[in-house]
Order: structure tokens, then sequence, then C-alpha cells
């Protein structure tokens, strides 16, 4: 379903968290988070958080970076 697919085909950056989630980044349209499975768990798009240019997993998150600049997310997906 579509909500189970990327928000946007225009990848930009993936990172593999420790929790082994696959944050993919979109240079348009934010950021879509899957599981192991391959279940969509979130979407992550606000004004900040729409042009992703890299992301880099660390011990206790993502950090995006975005044309706003540098966003950390936690585990729990909170900036």
């Amino acid at each position: 379903t579509e909500n189970e697919s990327l928000t946007d085909n225009f990848v930009s950056a993936l990172a593999l968290d420790e929790r082994a989630n696959l944050w993919v980044g979109n240079f348009r349209r934010g950021i879509d988070v899957f599981d192991s499975s391959g279940k969509k768990i979130k979407h992550l798009e606000t004004e900040q958080v729409r042009e992703i240019n890299f992301l880099r997993a660390h011990e206790s998150g993502v950090a995006a970076a975005t044309s706003a600049g540098l966003i950390n997310f936690t585990a729990g997906f909170s900036a």
C-alpha cells in the first residue's frame, strides 16, 4: 500500500540504526523509517526536516543533515 512504500522515490541518504531500522532520506519529502521486516514505522517531515542531504546513525539515534541544518533524532524519533 501507499502507506508502506517510500514517500518519494528521490532517495538522497540511507542509514541503519542500532535497532536495525532503515532510515531513508528523501530530498523533497523528509525521512521514512522502516523496520527490519520492511514495514514503514514512521514518516518524519516538517519545514526543517524536508530536504535530507545525509543521514548518520549514532549510539543514541540518527543525525540528519538537512537544508535547514543538522538535526539529531533519538531512537524514539523525536528531534
